[in-house]
């Protein structure tokens, strides 16, 4: 009988789990003494002087007593963020570079993770960036964060951006349902107290003589005209305004048709004049409120 093999016998050693990957704006150096990880384990090194001067979060963090220094080099501080966000404030916070702020929902997570770190220098670029052409956003999310934040200059500006919106749509209840309640009542109040504006100001005689009248008189031959366009068009511009809000480039359209096509039947001459019925419009609708109402108090940290 043959004895067994005394040849070496090979054990497989298990390769230790992958090292860390640090991000590469913020590699390990001799100039960094702190290491964050984000909560996907990005690992960021970073000067502790710097996060004290930029971040409130670890400034009173590294006033605590510390404990003694392990050999192997202090444990990275894990962070509940995403390496996205945590490289999107410490770019913030050390002026490297913004971040891409043309997304509302990437604004709105950096915003409020810089406010829970207390890092001051990216709340106040996240704030003017807000009201930036490049944002793509709804008005009416900005309208809330803003809200919120008692940025009442950016909120008064965003909510003139709405009133050509619908705030019962499904995407405007989608957007108001992350705002404050205060917030909801104002930007509805506006809205509404547009509506009944243009409505009392179609109805004033003053500003168009045949407003409430069934008929009118032809000025050039005084036959009894029906007045029904004038009443079709009132009726049409406050469906507009309750549906989709009203602006001036509303009267740039085919609405107003039927007011300057209408002809006396009699002798033909037009019954409204169309420079007037234009002019007296346009100014109804840049009468109207603009923007939400803030208090005394409120207007006085507008600037």
């Amino acid at each position: 009988m043959d004895a067994p093999d005394s040849g070496t016998v090979s054990v497989k050693v298990e390769e230790d789990a992958a090292s860390p990957t640090y991000h590469p704006a913020y590699p390990a150096s001799p100039d960094t003494d702190i290491t964050l990880r984000s909560s996907d384990g990005t690992l960021f090194a970073v000067s502790s002087l710097l996060l004290k001067l930029t971040w409130g979060f670890f400034k009173a963090m590294f006033s605590l007593p510390k404990e003694p220094a392990s050999p192997n080099g202090p444990e990275p501080i894990s962070m509940q963020e995403s390496a996205e966000v945590i490289a999107g404030l410490l770019n913030l916070s050390f002026r490297l570079g913004q971040p891409p702020l043309d997304s509302i929902d990437t604004l709105e997570t950096l915003l409020r993770a810089a406010e829970k770190y207390e890092v001051t220098s990216a709340v106040v670029m996240i704030r003017s960036a807000l009201t930036s052409p490049v944002l793509e956003a709804s008005p009416i999310r900005i309208y809330g964060i803003a809200y919120e934040h008692g940025w009442y200059k950016e909120a008064t500006w965003a909510s003139s951006k709405t009133l050509t919106l619908d705030l019962c749509s499904s995407e405007a209840v989608s957007d108001l349902s992350r705002t404050d309640g205060a917030a909801i009542m104002k930007l509805m109040t506006l809205h509404r107290n547009r509506r009944d504006l243009l409505r009392a100001r179609l109805d004033d005689n003053d500003l168009f003589p045949y407003a409430t009248t069934a008929q009118i008189v032809c000025y050039s031959c005084d036959e009894d005209v029906d007045n029904s366009p004038w009443q079709l068009m009132k009726y049409n511009f406050v469906s507009q305004m309750e549906r989709d809000g009203i602006s001036v480039d509303y009267l740039d359209g085919t609405v107003l048709e039927d007011i300057v096509d209408a002809k006396c039947p009699r002798c033909k001459r037009k019954i409204y004049n169309p420079v007037m019925v234009r002019k007296g419009l346009r100014d109804a609708i840049r009468e109207l409120p603009a923007k939400v109402e803030v208090s005394c108090l409120v207007a006085c940290m507008l600037f």
